[in-house]
């Protein structure tokens, strides 16, 4: 499945430019040189070895005449830009990101070239051979691939812009890329999946979400947890979703989002009323369209 996902693979060293671009980028409203409406910093210039490295790698996004690839720089998300007309040497990558990029001498920078709409067909069929059937959301998903929505949550989140956000057991991502097109840093998780979500970041959606390939809550802080049909996979009664939660909640700094089968799997347990007593406010609930009913509590 992943033969078909192009990208190059190319060394070279730092080079100063300008010292301008980096001014200009980051000034507010400047909107030439944005993703998502976010405000990206640079440039890191990288001079590589590879004398056309952009040849046959179709860009993610094209903005006011401005090309952009995605592109991981020593290991760190970002985007390599080429203007329209640009007289700079072809084998000079021009590199933006969210942060600045450490200068470092000696480079390996990965450009991902977007899937064409035949090869992103191709990738689905072949996911889905492989076991991947929760692709969900997707908007760009063949119609017997999708299963839900990912706008009725986006829509609950409201204004992300400029935000942090974890998604644990993002799958392959669908809500996780839906709010990096909103202007949100995401970082996502899932154990099985990520490998999958992670080509779609790159080949497909053309998001700088950065993906953890884990079935645990990782370290640090963010403003938004989210936790969105996952806990019954690992917890079929919600014995355990009072440890989860607190978990959840001293990663987030603003809220915390899970979405939970109601009523669960197996046991008892009075969900509603459950995170009634937490605290936690009842957002919405509906019919899954594979199985049970979900409702989505948001805890501050």
């Amino acid at each position: 499945m992943f033969d078909i996902l192009p990208k190059r693979i190319c060394t070279g060293h730092y080079c100063n430019g300008s010292g301008k671009a980096s001014i200009n980028a980051a000034k507010p409203g400047h909107t030439s040189l944005q993703i998502a409406g976010v405000n990206l910093l640079g440039t890191y210039n990288v001079k590589v070895k590879t004398q056309k490295p952009f040849d046959g790698l179709l860009p993610g996004h094209v903005v006011s005449g401005v090309s952009y690839w995605r592109v991981d720089v020593n290991g760190r998300l970002g985007w390599a830009m080429r203007w329209e007309g640009s007289k700079q040497p072809q084998n000079t990558l021009e590199i933006y990101s969210r942060r600045l990029l450490p200068v470092t001498e000696k480079n390996t920078v990965t450009i991902y070239g977007a899937l064409t709409r035949q090869q992103c067909v191709a990738f689905q069929h072949e996911a889905y051979k492989l076991g991947h059937k929760w692709f969900q959301a997707h908007e760009w998903l063949l119609p017997q691939y999708k299963r839900h929505d990912a706008h009725i949550i986006v829509k609950q989140l409201g204004d992300v812009h400029g935000l942090t956000v974890l998604d644990f057991g993002s799958c392959e991502g669908q809500v996780a890329h839906a709010l990096a097109r909103g202007g949100a840093e995401v970082t996502a998780t899932d154990k099985r999946s990520a490998i999958l979500g992670e080509a779609i970041s790159r080949h497909i959606e053309c998001q700088d979400v950065a993906w953890v390939s884990s079935d645990k809550v990782p370290e640090g802080t963010w403003d938004i947890v989210l936790s969105l049909s996952v806990w019954h996979q690992m917890d079929r009664s919600y014995q355990h979703l009072k440890g989860h939660l607190d978990i959840l909640g001293s990663r987030a700094t603003k809220a915390v989002y899970i979405e939970l089968m109601t009523p669960p799997l197996s046991g008892k347990l009075d969900v509603d009323a459950f995170m009634a007593q937490r605290g936690a406010e009842k957002l919405y609930t509906y019919q899954h369209k594979v199985r049970r009913r979900r409702t989505l509590y948001r805890e501050s």
